[in-house]
Parts: structure tokens; sequence; C-alpha cells
């Protein structure tokens, strides 16, 4: 996740994690994730997800965390050591939960570019339904199965695209 730099009062910066729920007009943590240039995607991927974010991730879902690492092939033993030790996933881990935010983000981005409809539409609850529902532009596969490897989580952004722009068929 992005390190925001914020000023303190005595004109310090100091350095936080963007919120995981984002005030009107302030954008989310995922907003952040899906929003942020590659380069500093890589550094944060090679830095390591901590597992306090993927329990934030878990929780804004409203998913069990034991859900979470299913989608994502995070295997139990792993996820509760690191819970235990606060310490971060490796690269390849948190490539998938940092994608995962991401795909989050970019509803939510969705959501907001869409006008008059952003204030009612709960983007977080709406993603946390869509992974096991089937799709045919999946090949009747729900979302959910592609999010455990990365060229599967850029299809079901490819999708979601299309159904942004109204291509999808």
């Amino acid at each position: 996740m992005p390190m925001l730099k914020q000023k303190t009062a005595v004109g310090r910066t100091r350095r936080s994690i963007a919120r995981t729920s984002a005030p009107a007009g302030r954008r989310s943590r995922f907003a952040a994730a899906y929003e942020i240039d590659p380069i500093s995607r890589v550094v944060a991927i090679r830095r390591g997800v901590s597992s306090v974010e993927r329990a934030r991730t878990s929780r804004a879902l409203g998913l069990p965390k034991e859900r979470i690492d299913r989608m994502l092939h995070l295997p139990v033993s792993t996820t509760k050591r690191k819970l235990a030790q606060q310490a971060r996933f490796p690269p390849e881990q948190s490539e998938r939960i940092l994608g995962l935010q991401r795909l989050i983000g970019q509803v939510e981005t969705m959501v907001a570019e869409s006008g008059s409809h952003a204030q009612s539409f709960d983007a977080r609850a709406s993603i946390a339904q869509w992974p096991d529902q089937t799709s045919p532009a999946l090949g009747n596969k729900t979302p959910g199965e592609f999010l455990d490897i990365i060229a599967g989580q850029e299809i079901v952004a490819n999708l979601l695209a299309q159904m942004q722009s109204g291509s999808y068929a």
C-alpha cells in the first residue's frame, strides 16, 4: 500500500498509510492502490504487503480472512504466522493481495466516475459478492477463480473496464 507523507504540527513529515474508508472527496486506500504508478507498485510488492493490510482488506470487504486467503491461494500456515509476527508477505503473495486491492479500487473509481449513483452504491459490498457470481465472459467461471494469479486479475480488470465502457456483451 502506498505511503503518504503528512506534515506534523512542527513541520516535519510523517509517513502514514491511506485510510480504508475515505471521507467524501478523498480517495480510499483501494483507489490509491488502483492509481499507484507501476514503479511504486513494484517497490510496494518487493517490500511486501503487511499481514495487517491483508486483514484490513478482509474487513473492508466484509469477508472472512480465510475467504480472502482461499481466493488468493495464500497458505493458511503462512498467513497465520505473518499475522502473529505482524510481518510482511513475500513478493509473490504481496502481488496477489495488492492486485485484489487494485480491483476494489477500480470498482470504487468506476462508481465515483459514474456520477449521481455513486452515493447510493456500495462498491466494496458489490465486489465482495461478485467473486462468486458466474460470468459468461469468463467462460461461466466466477471472477474469484481468477484472483489467485496476476494474469487472472488482469482478465477481471479488463472485464470491469469493458463493463464501464459499455463494450461488455
